[in-house]
């Protein structure tokens, strides 16, 4: 058996004489594992960031030889690193753990210092800072940065080199070679991940802008059927019709073809928002008396217990019928999704230097996820409402407040349960 070892060297040496590759069985499967490691890692694009991070995590550990890995991202030590993923700790262990860990102490100085970090026995670096309840013991340590280029995406920690005592140069060359390749992989599924969020958000685009178009063809052809009906009824029976009759069918075609310049003023006031050419002309004003008469007119018509509760003035610098406009779309909504009686609740008041106006109603109110599409244009129809209308009213309203400088949110604690829409104005408008 040894003669035949020694025949199998000599043999290998020959080669190396002769040119061709000499490398040591043990190297060679190393070798191969590394090679197999970073082929992992180059993982095609269509997976998520997160399984990428763990492929890696998993892929480090075993190649370097250590018993846990991690991967983390962040640098804010006030922070929790998100996300954080690990390999060696089971479900259960990270559960009993619980939080994420921040980017401090030795964990925070390999971002900060931007550079490979290798330790013998973690209890012995100041920078260590010990272990949360739960945690295994660790003691070797090796922290390697995973750059693109000179910008940081994210850091790698191994702990407990198996078989040894401490992490040799190799491993750390090892480590920084892992590195490489996932900062390429981790950016790769980063803008895959971006790419499909942002067809997905054009494809919502597309259904929102589809059901506002069908919209408004069905918004439009309603008050032109009874303008063109009317007006064929006066041209063709005109001797026929009594005075009373006449006077109706004309009040009608007057009220559709108001109802149209309605319609028509929201369209070109939203793409004039959209576009960013929507212009205010601000004059002195004072808001408590625009309110009280818009409230005022709501009250001879709704249903409602309409309330407005106000100082007696507040003054400031703003485009009067445009924040008129805005405060009546909303008391407007208010009325037309709260049940009759109900009470509405518009509220004026000023905070510092600016002036805040909020109206609550006892409407449906709504999911969490509706939220952030409520002032986009056409997101009625995306919620599906059966209200009628082009829904524009909201959309228009944001775009007159932010004209003004201002801001507008909505509260709701979810279905069923109200909801309280307000917006502020700098008493100076921009």
């Amino acid at each position: 058996m040894a003669d035949e070892s020694i025949r199998q060297r000599k043999a290998r040496q020959k080669k190396c004489r002769e040119g061709d590759v000499c490398i040591e069985p043990q190297l060679s499967e190393r070798l191969r594992a590394i090679t197999a490691g970073m082929s992992a890692i180059a993982t095609p694009v269509t997976v998520s960031v997160h399984e990428v991070l763990q492929r890696i995590a998993d892929v480090a550990r075993d190649l370097v030889g250590a018993e846990y890995c991690a991967l983390g991202i962040g640098t804010d030590p006030s922070t929790s690193f998100r996300p954080w993923v690990f390999s060696g700790i089971s479900e259960e262990q990270a559960r009993d753990i619980g939080r994420h860990p921040r980017p401090i102490g030795l964990l925070g100085a390999v971002p900060h210092e931007n550079r490979i970090i290798r330790v013998r026995d973690l209890s012995q670096d100041s920078r260590f800072h010990g272990w949360p309840a739960h945690h295994p013991d660790m003691r070797s340590f090796l922290g390697v940065p995973i750059r693109i280029g000179e910008r940081g995406v994210g850091n790698l920690y191994l702990t407990n080199k198996v078989g040894a005592e401490e992490f040799s140069a190799e491993d750390q060359l090892i480590a920084e070679a892992l590195a490489v390749h996932a900062g390429v992989a981790m950016e790769s599924a980063r803008l895959y991940e971006e790419a499909k969020q942002r067809a997905a958000e054009l494809e919502e685009e597309k259904t929102r802008r589809e059901a506002f178009v069908s919209a408004v063809a069905h918004e439009l052809r309603n008050p032109l059927t009874i303008i063109l009906g009317g007006a064929d009824l006066l041209r063709l029976q005109w001797e026929r019709l009594d005075a009373e009759r006449r006077r109706g069918t004309i009040e009608s075609i007057a009220n559709q073809g108001r109802h149209l310049s309605r319609l028509v003023a929201d369209l070109l006031e939203a793409s004039q928002i959209t576009s960013g050419r929507f212009s205010i002309e601000t004059a002195a004003m004072d808001l408590v008396a625009v309110a009280r008469s818009i409230v005022q007119g709501h009250s001879h018509t709704s249903r409602h217990e309409l309330v407005l509760e106000a100082p007696d003035s507040l003054k400031g610098t703003w485009d009067r019928d445009r924040i008129a406009q805005a405060i009546n779309n909303l008391i407007s909504n208010a009325l037309k999704y709260s049940p009759e009686g109900t009470l509405v609740r518009v509220e004026l008041r000023r905070e510092a230097e600016e002036a805040l106006v909020s109206v609550s109603d006892q409407g449906p109110g709504m999911a969490p996820e509706e939220i952030p599409l409520l002032f986009q244009p056409y997101s009625r129809f995306y919620r599906q409402s059966r209200a009628r209308g082009l829904g524009l009213g909201l959309h228009i309203t944001k775009g007159i407040v932010e004209a003004h400088g201002g801001r507008i949110w909505v509260q709701s604690p979810g279905r069923d349960q109200g909801s309280t829409f307000c917006f502020t104005l700098p008493l100076s408008a921009r």
